[in-house]
């Protein structure tokens, strides 16, 4: 699983999460299509 490695405080504070909606899912590698802003990109799904 990917990781995002903040090297401070200010890091944290800069980096911008965005909300979409999950368009497709593969179950065989756990990712998943997400729309966001009207444009589609791969992204991994992580749950517990």
């Amino acid at each position: 699983m990917p990781t995002i490695d903040f090297k401070d405080i200010g890091d944290v504070l800069n980096y911008e999460y965005r909300q979409g909606t999950i368009v497709s899912v593969n179950g065989a590698d756990d990712t998943c299509v997400v729309t966001v802003d009207g444009s589609s990109t791969t992204a991994l799904i992580f749950y517990h």
